[in-house]
């Protein structure tokens, strides 16, 4: 091969060369250029997919439980009788929070709360956990773009209402599982969340003075459930848990739950008890003779064998003066209590209490 022949093969093996690097180095580069963004997508889609289950779905899970609740409880009340068991309990609940309907009929409606009036606004309207789902399905959607899909097949919630020595008598716990499916340009997933959470009862309505109220006295009157700060049990602190119609552990009394469908045996765990203020529920008639723990009085004989085993509170049942049962103006004009909670408000002693006296 002459030299002209070897400098042309030179040239054209440079050329070559050449054209190789160059859209090797574009090639590389433009890779390089999107490896960043690319992690960054999958960044941003994995940190949605933690919030979404430890904020959002908690968020939405405690909320609309609160306002399942509430419904459930109004709703006993509208219809004037306990409900059959705990597995009746959770099968309302459960419609309640997903659906916003009982029986397939909307829950506001049912409790009259239609938005007719300023004290009528819906409760579960705008806020069972499938209206919340679908929220946040088109909030990941059109901020996020990021799709994500419920499925929302109404026995895989497997909603389960409950309280245990973890909740306490004043918390309440429920359970979901969620299935999902979260999908951006760049990933994939297709996952379940098991959420098991807590939510106090303050401020809920007592169904056991609802359903007692109307079936005994015609009354339709309630309690809210508000836990008494009260560690030394007194004359004077058991009159401020009288007069601020407060609760307090009691594992002899039925827990809040059990308040739905009437089990009177007593929890361990989660018991709690008031004391009915004879004044503003207009209970303060002498003759009414059974003891005014609350699970007591609405089921008359309950806690004590004999009817006249009751006590009168001194400076309590009498805070007017004039002697037992005091007079229809006295602070707690009849309240009674039974021998075996005399000892629950440290009221054993003598002259703390009298026992009524046999007709």
């Amino acid at each position: 091969m002459n030299k002209r022949g070897i400098f042309f093969t030179f040239i054209a093996i440079m050329l070559v060369g050449f054209i190789i690097v160059a859209f090797s180095s574009q090639t590389f580069v433009t890779l390089k250029d999107k490896v960043p963004i690319t992690k960054s997508r999958v960044q941003t889609a994995d940190d949605y997919l933690k919030n979404l289950k430890f904020a959002y779905l908690e968020r939405s899970l405690i909320h609309s439980s609160i306002a399942a609740l509430k419904t459930t409880a109004l709703y006993v009340n509208s219809t004037g009788n306990y409900l059959n068991n705990r597995q009746e309990l959770n099968d309302i609940f459960e419609e309640v929070l997903l659906n916003g309907t009982i029986g397939g009929v909307e829950s506001d409606a049912l409790i009259g709360r239609t938005g007719a009036g300023l004290k009528d606004t819906p409760i579960m309207r705008d806020n069972n956990l499938t209206y919340r789902l679908r929220q946040i399905e088109n909030a990941s959607t059109d901020i996020l773009f990021i799709n994500t899909t419920f499925f929302n097949d109404y026995n895989d919630f497997n909603i389960i209402l409950f309280q245990d020595n973890d909740t306490g008598p004043f918390a309440v716990g429920v359970n979901a599982t969620f299935h999902v499916m979260v999908a951006s340009d760049v990933a994939y997933w297709n996952t379940s969340f098991n959420l098991t959470l807590h939510f106090n009862i303050e401020e809920l309505d007592d169904p056991m003075y609802m359903i007692g109220e109307n079936t005994l006295f015609g009354e339709d009157l309630t309690n809210k459930i508000n836990e008494s700060n009260i560690e030394t049990w007194n004359t004077s602190a058991t009159a401020e848990f009288v007069d601020t119609q407060a609760y307090r552990y009691d594992e002899e009394g039925p827990s809040y739950l059990e308040r739905f469908y009437d089990d009177t045996t007593g929890s361990v765990c989660c018991g709690i008890t008031s004391l009915v203020n004879p004044v503003p529920f207009e209970h303060g008639n002498s003759e009414e003779m059974q003891s005014y723990v609350d699970y007591c009085f609405f089921h008359p004989n309950t806690c004590q064998s004999d009817p006249f085993d009751l006590f009168y509170l001194v400076g309590i049942t009498d805070a007017g003066g004039g002697g037992m049962p005091g007079t229809p103006d006295t602070f707690a004009y009849g309240l009674k209590i039974d021998a075996q909670h005399l000892s629950d408000y440290n009221l054993t002693d003598a002259g703390l209490n009298e026992q009524v006296g046999t007709p």
